[in-house]
């Protein structure tokens, strides 16, 4: 900084006086700008009369902020480029920090954008995971609904079923109290020559017969559901039989339903009725 008494000051002014430079403003702020300490090459530069007072005062300006005074000294020589010159001027010094500051900035955004992922990707899989199990809880209901369903159409059919085979009873008790109501002979000879039997196959068809209306007359009442009828339906003679002596002997309906099955002989449901009575035996024992 440069230091100048008020000799000095005074001669400096009688001398830009002198140069052209009539201004009461401009040589004041010349005068104050000595007091400040400005460097003399760049006072020199400022006692050309060809500036205006403004481009004068626009560099006094600068070196005021500190602008250094060699790029100052050359404004002096071309003051329209002031603006461009300071410009360029702030962009050298200030670049390097812009670029530090748009880096830290850069890398806090980084940081933050880094976090917000994490959360965002967690929250995602979490969401994931939700989503998978609401998808099997889904189907898990499905499942069951399509079970509940199955099991109320395979009951719906069971109650047809079962309507059915009440119908048939109720049609099979009628058509044995009709039976029962006509007159009877004794002359099996008689009878077994207008069916075709021979009189002792005659004879043992009534024997059955009588056997399973007598054991139905038992029976009857414990089971108001007999389907006893719709298992022997389809069943041959000595077939029935096999069915009556086991359920005489103690067989339940569903072990005699074992072996009532018209594609079986009569000698091997003989054979497994004889098994189911001895398991039968083995328990009691």
């Amino acid at each position: 900084m440069q230091a100048y008494n008020r000799e000095e000051i005074n001669a400096y002014t009688e001398h830009c006086k002198r140069k052209g430079i009539q201004d009461t403003s401009r040589l004041f702020w010349l005068q104050t700008a000595m007091r400040a300490g400005i460097d003399k090459d760049l006072l020199e530069s400022l006692e050309d009369p060809k500036l205006t007072n403004y481009d004068a005062f626009r560099i006094l300006g600068c070196n005021t902020i500190g602008i250094p005074n060699e790029i100052l000294t050359e404004i002096t020589k071309q003051p329209e480029t002031i603006t461009e010159r300071i410009e360029k001027y702030y962009e050298e010094k200030y670049t390097p920090d812009k670029k530090k500051i748009y880096q830290e900035i850069f890398d806090s955004f980084q940081v933050q954008w880094q976090q917000n992922f994490n959360q965002l990707l967690k929250q995602t899989e979490l969401l994931s995971d939700t989503q998978e199990f609401l998808k099997s809880q889904i189907l898990e209901r499905e499942k069951r609904v399509a079970d509940l369903q199955r099991t109320a159409d395979e009951l719906r059919e069971s109650v047809r079923q079962e309507r059915r085979r009440a119908e048939n009873l109720e049609q099979e008790k009628e058509e044995w109290k009709k039976y029962q109501e006509k007159p009877k002979t004794n002359d099996q000879v008689e009878i077994a020559v207008k069916t075709g039997d021979r009189p002792e196959q005659h004879i043992e068809k009534q024997q059955i017969q009588g056997r399973f209306v007598k054991f139905l007359q038992r029976n009857l009442h414990k089971n108001p559901e007999e389907r006893l009828l719709a298992l022997l339906k389809p069943l041959e003679d000595d077939q029935i039989e096999e069915v009556i002596d086991g359920l005489e002997k103690g067989l339940e309906y569903r072990e005699v339903k074992r072996y009532a099955d018209p594609d079986y002989s009569a000698n091997k449901m003989k054979e497994m009725k004889i098994i189911l009575l001895k398991q039968r035996k083995g328990k009691k024992i």
